[in-house]
């Protein structure tokens, strides 16, 4: 009985803290990868209605003139939001990301970490009563591990829903 009565509790609080913003979004954001856009599944979670957490997982394959390809990276961001318009802002952050990677001629397998930043602009539909946030953002991140070090700068483009 107790129990039930604290998560009754702490629901309500925790309504009322936040309110009735939605604090999910989850979508689609393509970026390119190898000189392919490559699709990636994009979730964030706001902290509050200015802080968010960016989690993006992508997986890619293909082949080239001299060998195929297969890369799958995992990352995660800090965004800290600043209002431009109603409904229009940008976003800054820290984040990282790990990438598995494997070339086969010759036969290359690369695992490293990135360490970097996240800048972008987004436009926010649910000020129309609409659940979709379109963004745009680069990603400079330097990467290394595996015998090889490297700088690399990642555009993005996402649609995400809002729950």
């Amino acid at each position: 009985m107790n129990k039930a009565a604290i998560l009754i509790l702490s629901l309500a609080i925790s309504h009322q803290l936040y309110g009735q913003d939605k604090r999910h979004e989850i979508g689609l954001e393509l970026s390119p990868i190898h000189g392919r856009i490559s699709p990636s599944i994009n979730y964030l979670f706001s902290i509050t209605p200015k802080d968010q957490l960016d989690f993006t997982g992508s997986f890619a394959m293909g082949r080239g003139q001299q060998s195929d390809f297969i890369s799958s990276t995992f990352s995660a961001y800090y965004k800290r939001k600043f209002n431009i318009i109603e409904g229009l802002s940008w976003y800054v952050g820290p984040g990282a990301s790990l990438r598995y990677g494997r070339v086969s001629a010759p036969t290359l397998q690369v695992f490293d970490l990135g360490i970097g930043a996240q800048i972008g602009l987004e436009y926010d539909f649910s000020k129309h009563n609409v659940p979709i946030v379109f963004g745009m953002d680069i990603k400079p991140e330097y990467h290394f591990g595996s015998g090889f070090n490297y700088f690399g700068v990642q555009p993005g483009a996402s649609v995400r829903f809002k729950f």
